[in-house]
Order: structure tokens, then C-alpha cells, then sequence
């Protein structure tokens, strides 16, 4: 094809599909739900993971090129280490607000948080272990629809970027491919 924009595109839609899936789940959902949907979010990723970098590579000056390319891996690692502390946060404040409302007597919500999901049945007490994954359903829901927010937002991103071939280049007065 030659051209990486519709690549750039395609991957945007798709993890803005997937992501939005995501926030569908329930306690119910079945496994291969969970599975099949990161396995499109995680196909869209890698489909536009390098796209930046050849784009820069591309369409930039070939002395330019370089800086391109690290500013992006720069973008790249900077928005996840943010984006993974966004979620955090809203995944601890909106848990602790979940459990404080189903009102689980004598049970503390920071407690389960530091605990983690995987270890509840060691510090919730039984008549409470249906209630309380309800509360982290509710509160990783809210996190995923920060990632359909993210990857709506790359759409703009993706669209605005030039359209250039990159068949015949071959290190010529721009790119430094």
C-alpha cells in the first residue's frame, strides 16, 4: 500500500471500538468475551504502534528525522506512565466510593484496595464476596472509558497526519528512510 496514514486511521477506530467494548463487561461476562476483546484491543495497538515512527521518518527532513522518531517513543512512554497513574487514581477513588456505598458494615475500603482483587477472599468476609466485586466491576469500567477516551482523541491525531508514500524512498532529501 505504501502509505501509513490509513494504517494510523484504522488502528485508532479500532481500539476506540475495542476499548468502548470493554466497558461493557460485568462480573458475568463470560471468559472468552474478556479474552476476545483485548485480543482486538491489542491487535489495533500493535497495528499503530509504529506508525508514528515511520511517519516521522517519512515526512520530515532526513536531519530531522532522529529527533522525530525520539520524540515520539518520548510521547509514547511519557502518556503511558501518566495514563497508568490516571488509572490508578480512578480505579482507587471510584473502589473506595463503590464499597462505601453498598454499605458493607466493618469492612474497610482501603483495605481491599491495598489488597488487591486477587486476594479479597482473605480479608472480605463471605456474606460480602458477592457484593463486593461489584464495586470493582463498576470502578474498571470508569477506567476503561478513559482509554475510549484516549483512543477517540488519537483519531484526530491520525487523520491529521500528511499523507505520503513511502514507496521510493530510499534516503532521499526528506526521510530517512
Amino acid at each position: 500500500m505504501g502509505y501509513f496514514t490509513p494504517v494510523m486511521i484504522a488502528c485508532s477506530v479500532i481500539i476506540s471500538v475495542a476499548s468502548g467494548l470493554l466497558t461493557t463487561w460485568t462480573i458475568d461476562t463470560r471468559e472468552g468475551i474478556r479474552i476476545g476483546y483485548q485480543v482486538i484491543f491489542g491487535f489495533g495497538m500493535e497495528l499503530g504502534q509504529q506508525q508514528a515512527g515511520l511517519a516521522a521518518q517519512a515526512v520530515l527532513p532526513k536531519e530531522d528525522a532522529a529527533t522525530g522518531v525520539n520524540l515520539k517513543f518520548f510521547r509514547q512512554t511519557l502518556g503511558g506512565a501518566v495514563f497508568i497513574a490516571v488509572a490508578q487514581n480512578i480505579l482507587n477513588n471510584r473502589l473506595a466510593d463503590n464499597l462505601t456505598n453498598l454499605d458493607l458494615p466493618g469492612l474497610d475500603p482501603e483495605a481491599i484496595i491495598n489488597t488487591g482483587a486477587t486476594d479479597l477472599r482473605s480479608i472480605v468476609p463471605v456474606q460480602y464476596l458477592e457484593k463486593v466485586p461489584v464495586g470493582y466491576n463498576v470502578a474498571l469500567t470508569d477506567v476503561f472509558w478513559v482509554a475510549v477516551g484516549a483512543s477517540c482523541l488519537s483519531l484526530m491525531g491520525a487523520a491529521l497526519t500528511e499523507w505520503k508514500s513511502v514507496k521510493g524512498i530510499r534516503g532521499g532529501a526528506k526521510g530517512g528512510l
